[in-house]
């Protein structure tokens, strides 16, 4: 088996032994995936519920997996770190889905426990050996990340566009929400640009985020009520630390986006780590996506 604490549990577990090979075969080729729920994952296998909810808390507790206590949105099934939508709740007065920005009430808050990887999988991922295959030559392509539709007949649950990746962000196709599209339509559409260390990144200013994000609210894109009405660029700075956390869930499109820099007026900036001309937007336009999400 590719993952040892699998190895180990089908000996000591011979009833789970084949319930273990198939898990430990699906984990091997999860890819960037990183939130695992037991019942879809039960059905995408086949497999009986109660024999995968075993195997994986085993796993868990040997470090393979690790367990985390979410709170899941009823309305797109959007999870986010108990945690985290506690404190948000203690901050705001409310938590609005960073997905589909519908509020989510204590009292139908809907917990759950998933798994990701654990400290142990990157140990597993790098000594194990990887099977010999055929190597072929493929033409170079240029990095870049497309903003576009979700496609008919594809679930979307409430979200409203995909990001899709080629070249070294290959396999990228992640669906996003309200709240993650602002920050992403934004640094897609900008042309303006900052350099720091030899790397040119695409920008966006702090004003010209808060400007923009009246705009989303006024249009009824985007909610935000309390203290934060009077403070756009406030609220700019709390939605970015929760964009930046669900836009992470996709392995390949970590540490893509900053808030670490400023201009030479000493204004914060949004970056995208990529060059204007490297990324893309297919989708027609904004009023367009909202309106086809309420259709």
């Amino acid at each position: 088996m590719f993952f040892t604490e699998c190895e180990n549990l089908a000996k000591q577990h011979p009833g789970l032994a084949v319930a273990v090979q198939k898990i430990d075969a699906q984990l091997r080729e999860m890819g960037t995936a990183e939130v695992i729920r037991v019942d879809d994952f039960a059905s995408f296998l086949g497999m009986d519920p109660n024999q995968v909810s075993a195997v994986i808390e085993n796993l868990a507790q040997e470090g393979l997996l690790l367990a985390e206590e979410m709170v899941e949105c009823d309305h797109c099934g959007m999870v986010v770190l108990r945690s985290e939508y506690e404190d948000l709740r203690e901050e705001d007065g409310e938590y609005r889905c960073t997905s589909c920005d519908c509020a989510l009430a204590e009292a139908t808050a809907h917990t759950i426990t998933t798994y990701r990887r654990g400290e142990k999988w990157e140990v597993e991922a790098t000594i194990a050996p990887t099977p010999a295959r055929d190597v072929k030559t493929e033409p170079v392509i240029v990095p870049v990340l497309v903003l576009d539709e979700i496609k008919d007949g594809e679930t979307n649950k409430a979200l409203l566009a995909r990001i899709i990746g080629c070249g070294r962000f290959d396999g990228v196709n992640k669906k996003i929400g309200s709240r993650e599209l602002f920050f992403i339509y934004l640094l897609f559409r900008s042309t303006r640009f900052h350099d720091v260390a030899g790397e040119r990144m695409t920008v966006i200013t702090e004003d010209e985020a808060a400007q923009e994000l009246l705009k989303w609210r006024d249009n009824g894109y985007l909610q935000f009520s309390g203290k934060d009405q009077d403070r756009p660029a406030h609220r700019i700075q709390k939605m970015w630390g929760e964009f930046v956390r669900q836009i992470e869930k996709e392995k390949n499109l970590k540490k893509l986006f900053t808030n670490d820099h400023k201009d030479v007026n000493g204004q914060r900036l949004y970056g995208l780590r990529l060059r204007p001309n490297e990324k893309q937007i297919l989708v027609p336009s904004i009023p367009a996506l909202f309106s086809k999400a309420n259709t």
